[in-house]
Protein backbone atom coordinates (compact mmCIF):
# COMPACT_ATOMS: atom_id res chain seq x y z
CA UNK A 1 0.00 0.00 0.00
CA UNK A 2 2.52 2.26 1.08
CA UNK A 3 4.76 2.05 -2.28
CA UNK A 4 1.40 2.50 -4.64
CA UNK A 5 0.51 6.10 -2.26
CA UNK A 6 3.84 7.34 -2.53
CA UNK A 7 3.91 6.62 -6.54
CA UNK A 8 0.75 7.91 -6.39
CA UNK A 9 1.84 11.16 -4.48
CA UNK A 10 4.59 11.75 -6.54
CA UNK A 11 3.26 11.34 -9.88
CA UNK A 12 0.49 13.92 -8.81
CA UNK A 13 3.08 16.43 -7.74
CA UNK A 14 4.75 16.17 -11.17
CA UNK A 15 1.59 16.06 -13.07
CA UNK A 16 -0.03 19.16 -11.74
CA UNK A 17 3.16 20.54 -13.26
CA UNK A 18 2.87 19.35 -16.76
CA UNK A 19 -0.86 19.63 -16.86
CA UNK A 20 -1.19 23.07 -15.36
CA UNK A 21 1.03 24.03 -17.96
CA UNK A 22 -0.54 22.36 -21.03
CA UNK A 23 -4.69 22.19 -19.99
CA UNK A 24 -5.81 25.51 -19.47
CA UNK A 25 -8.64 24.29 -17.56
CA UNK A 26 -7.48 24.13 -13.48
CA UNK A 27 -10.13 21.43 -13.19
CA UNK A 28 -9.27 19.88 -15.97
CA UNK A 29 -5.54 20.07 -15.41
CA UNK A 30 -6.18 18.46 -11.77
CA UNK A 31 -8.53 15.31 -13.39
CA UNK A 32 -5.51 14.88 -15.53
CA UNK A 33 -2.71 14.78 -13.19
CA UNK A 34 -4.78 12.62 -10.90
CA UNK A 35 -6.01 10.23 -13.49
CA UNK A 36 -1.95 9.82 -14.38
CA UNK A 37 -1.14 9.15 -10.97
CA UNK A 38 -3.48 6.86 -9.83
CA UNK A 39 -2.39 4.62 -13.66
CA UNK A 40 1.06 5.00 -12.08
CA UNK A 41 -0.18 3.80 -8.75
CA UNK A 42 -1.34 0.96 -10.55
CA UNK A 43 1.96 0.40 -11.89
CA UNK A 44 2.92 -1.53 -8.33
CA UNK A 45 -0.87 -1.91 -7.40
CA UNK A 46 -1.92 -4.68 -10.01
CA UNK A 47 1.26 -7.33 -9.76
CA UNK A 48 0.74 -7.05 -5.74
CA UNK A 49 -2.74 -8.27 -6.00
CA UNK A 50 -2.91 -10.71 -8.48
CA UNK A 51 0.15 -12.57 -6.68
CA UNK A 52 -2.13 -11.86 -3.26
CA UNK A 53 -5.31 -13.17 -5.32
CA UNK A 54 -3.28 -16.90 -6.53
CA UNK A 55 -1.73 -16.97 -3.21
CA UNK A 56 -5.66 -16.53 -1.77
CA UNK A 57 -7.24 -18.76 -4.05
CA UNK A 58 -4.52 -21.86 -3.41
CA UNK A 59 -2.79 -21.38 -6.47
CA UNK A 60 0.72 -20.68 -5.08
CA UNK A 61 1.73 -20.79 -1.33
CA UNK A 62 4.39 -18.30 -1.50
CA UNK A 63 4.88 -14.88 -3.34
CA UNK A 64 9.01 -16.36 -3.38
CA UNK A 65 7.31 -18.94 -6.04
CA UNK A 66 4.60 -17.13 -7.57
CA UNK A 67 6.42 -14.17 -9.27
CA UNK A 68 8.79 -16.49 -11.34
CA UNK A 69 5.93 -19.33 -11.79
CA UNK A 70 3.91 -16.68 -13.17
CA UNK A 71 6.36 -14.92 -15.00
CA UNK A 72 7.48 -18.28 -16.71
CA UNK A 73 4.03 -19.31 -17.62
CA UNK A 74 2.53 -15.80 -18.85
CA UNK A 75 5.65 -13.36 -19.08
CA UNK A 76 5.87 -10.18 -16.93
CA UNK A 77 2.35 -9.07 -18.37
CA UNK A 78 1.09 -11.80 -16.15
CA UNK A 79 1.76 -9.95 -13.03
CA UNK A 80 -0.33 -7.53 -14.72
CA UNK A 81 -3.58 -9.22 -15.96
CA UNK A 82 -6.68 -7.01 -15.75
CA UNK A 83 -4.87 -3.78 -15.55
CA UNK A 84 -7.00 -2.08 -17.81
CA UNK A 85 -9.62 -2.55 -15.87
CA UNK A 86 -8.23 -1.78 -11.99
CA UNK A 87 -7.29 1.80 -13.73
CA UNK A 88 -10.77 2.04 -14.97
CA UNK A 89 -12.05 1.49 -11.89
CA UNK A 90 -9.53 3.47 -9.79
CA UNK A 91 -10.05 6.69 -11.66
CA UNK A 92 -13.49 8.10 -10.60
CA UNK A 93 -11.77 8.17 -7.20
Amino acid sequence: SAPGAALFFASYETGKTFFNKNISSPAGAQMAAATFAETMACLVRVPTEVVKQRMQTGVYTSMLVAVPDIIKKEGVMGLYSGFGITVMREIPF
